[in-house]
C-alpha cells in the first residue's frame, strides 16, 4: 500500500498559511508546546486507529486448502500426489478391489460384529470421586446423582445410558457416600460399602438424562433408600398442589423443627426442665413421623414430581434384560425390593427353592389343615389340576 500523503482539503480542514512549517507532518502531534495550532490542525486530519483494521483469525483457526497441480513449489504439483500411471492415478478403485482376483473378505470371511445390545456408559472411578470430595466440589451429606456429577465436572458429559461406577484406586475412598448411578462394578460396590456408604443403581434413558441435566426431572425418583420426607409445615401446602398435578410450584425448603428457648426462661429445677424438653422432643418426633407418613402416602397416590415442581417423571425399564439387572440385589438395583422371598431377579428362570423355605411352606400348610384352612391351603387347592 503506498504511503498516505498529507494534502490540503477544501473547507475547515485546510491548513492556514500561519500554520505551515518546514516540519515533517508525522512530527506535528509531538510538538504541541512549540506549535499548538499546527498540532491541533494535524489531529483534525489524521485517521483514528481502530481494532477493526487489525482483526485476524487466531493461529490454527483454519487450514489452508491444498491446491493441487499448481506447480512443484506447492508439493502437490504435476501428478497432484497420485503418483505415476496406474489405475489409482487415472481413476478410482472400488473398496476391497484386488485386481480381479478373489476378494479377501471372500477368502478369509468377514470378522467381527456389531453388538446391538451394547450400552454407552461414562466411566467414573472412586479415586476421582474422593478427589472431588477433598476439594469440596461434592457434598457427601446429600445423595450424589448424575446432576451433581455433571455439574461439578466430575464427569465430562453423560453418555446415552448413564454412568458406571468403577473401582480404580478404591483404597483412596475414605468418605461414606450415597451415590446413584446407572451401573456399578462389584468391586466398586464393595469399596463404597466398606467405607460406610451406599450404592444404588437406577435405570435412565438418554431423554431422561437430558431432562435431569435441564432440571425438568428429579435425579433419582422415588427410591426406597432415599425417601422424600416433606416438612410438617409444608404438608398443608402440599395437599393443594397434589390436587392439581399440573402445577409447577416448588415447595419451600425443608428445615428442622426444634424448639428453642431463651436464657431467661431457664428453670431452677434442672430435672423438671430436662424431662419437659424430652417430652416435647418426643412429641415433636412423633408429630414429624406422622406428618412424614401422611406426606409419603399422599405422594405415593399421585405424581410426586409435579408436586415438587418437576415437569417429567423418570421412566422404568421395559426390556427383560434391564428389568432383571435392576431387580438383582447384587447390583444394588432400585427394583430389588420387588423380589419376593424365594424368588430370583430373573423373569424367566425360576430360582431353586431353598430347603428351609420349602420346609417352612410345608409347616404352614400343616398348621392350616390342623387349625382351619388358611391362605396357603387355598392357594394350593387352586393350583391343583384334579
Amino acid at each position: 500500500m503506498p504511503p498516505r500523503l498529507w494534502l490540503p482539503v477544501k473547507g475547515s480542514h485546510t491548513l492556514p498559511k500561519s500554520s505551515i512549517h518546514p516540519i515533517a507532518p508525522f512530527l506535528l502531534p509531538f510538538l504541541q508546546p512549540q506549535f499548538p495550532q499546527a498540532s491541533s490542525t494535524a489531529r483534525s486530519q489524521q485517521r483514528h486507529a481502530t481494532v477493526l483494521s487489525n482483526l485476524s483469525s487466531p493461529s490454527g483457526a483454519y487450514s489452508k486448502n491444498i491446491r493441487r497441480g499448481r506447480g512443484p513449489s506447492s508439493g502437490k504439483g504435476k501428478t497432484s500426489g497420485r503418483g505415476h500411471k496406474g489405475q489409482k492415478q487415472h481413476g478410482k478403485v472400488p473398496k476391497g478391489f484386488t485386481g480381479g482376483q478373489t476378494k479377501l473378505e471372500v477368502v478369509h470371511g468377514k470378522r467381527g460384529f456389531k453388538n446391538v445390545f451394547a450400552t454407552e456408559l461414562s466411566p467414573l472411578n472412586l479415586d476421582r470421586v474422593q478427589t472431588w470430595i477433598d476439594e469440596g466440589r461434592l457434598n457427601i451429606n446429600r445423595p450424589i446423582t448424575l446432576k451433581e456429577l455433571a455439574k461439578s465436572r466430575c464427569v465430562h458429559g453423560v453418555k446415552a445410558d448413564g454412568i458406571k461406577l468403577l473401582a480404580r484406586d478404591a483404597d483412596k475412598l475414605t468418605s461414606p457416600i450415597n451415590i446413584v448411578v446407572s451401573r456399578a462394578s462389584a468391586a466398586a460396590i464393595a469399596a463404597v460399602e466398606r467405607a460406610g456408604g451406599q450404592v444404588m443403581t437406577r435405570y435412565y434413558t438418554w431423554q431422561s438424562i437430558r431432562r435431569i441435566l435441564l432440571g425438568e426431572s428429579h435425579p433419582t425418583g422415588p427410591l426406597e433408600n432415599f425417601p422424600i420426607h416433606p416438612h410438617p409445615s409444608t404438608v398443608s401446602n402440599l395437599l393443594p398442589v397434589l390436587q392439581h398435578p399440573g402445577s409447577s410450584s416448588i415447595l419451600p425448603t425443608f428445615t428442622s423443627t426444634s424448639s428453642t428457648s431463651s436464657p431467661g426462661d431457664e428453670s431452677d429445677d434442672e430435672s423438671s426442665s430436662s424431662s419437659d424438653s424430652e417430652g416435647e422432643s418426643s412429641s415433636d418426633e412423633e408429630d414429624t413421623a406422622a406428618a412424614n407418613e401422611a406426606a409419603d402416602v399422599a405422594l405415593a397416590k399421585t405424581r410426586y414430581e409435579y408436586a415438587l415442581g418437576y415437569r417429567y417423571r423418570l421412566p422404568n425399564p421395559a426390556s427383560r434384560k434391564a428389568i432383571e439387572y435392576y431387580r438383582d440385589p447384587a447390583h444394588r438395583g432400585y427394583l430389588a425390593h420387588t423380589v419376593k422371598e424365594g424368588e430370583g431377579p430373573s423373569l424367566f428362570f425360576r430360582k431353586p427353592v431353598p430347603r428351609q423355605v420349602a420346609l417352612k411352606r410345608r409347616m404352614e400348610i400343616k398348621r392350616a389343615r390342623e387349625g382351619g384352612e388358611g391362605e396357603a391351603v387355598r392357594v394350593s387347592r387352586e393350583n391343583r389340576l384334579w
